[in-house]
């Protein structure tokens, strides 16, 4: 998605943002040794001196900037909760449908990841979309 025009249009961010969380996390499934390639190096991203740091901090400052985006475009065209922090909610989307996708990578038989995409969509939709 070209998110430099999405400030201009009448979408309903709500469900472009759940559609996004849904692909996410069926492409973990798709990608899976791309995903865990992905996890293992964001890990090892994660101690202060690691060198993959502040590679790691910018791609997530961009997903982040992603979400937060459809969400002050969606507050502005009245399909988002007006009283919605678009760059906190975008840090929970961001680390829910992360944590999620780990969870799934260290253990696939643990759950029903379709299931827990259903409740994300179902969340994000729930928690966000104007009344």
């Amino acid at each position: 998605m070209d998110f430099t025009t999405v400030e201009q249009s009448d979408a309903d961010m709500v469900e472009i943002l759940a559609d996004l969380v849904q692909d996410y996390l069926e492409a973990i499934v798709r990608y899976a040794d791309t995903s865990r390639a992905f996890f293992v190096m964001w890990g090892a991203a994660i101690p202060s001196e690691a060198a993959l740091g502040p590679i790691f901090a910018a791609d997530d400052a961009r997903f982040r900037l992603g979400a937060e985006t459809l969400l002050r475009a969606g507050r502005t065209n009245g399909t988002v909760a007006p009283d919605i922090d678009p760059a906190a909610a975008a840090v929970a989307v961001i680390g829910m449908v992360r944590g999620i996708a780990a969870q799934y990578l260290i253990a696939p038989d643990a759950f029903d990841l379709p299931a827990a995409a259903h409740a994300c969509r179902t969340f994000v939709k729930r928690t966000l979309t104007a009344p």
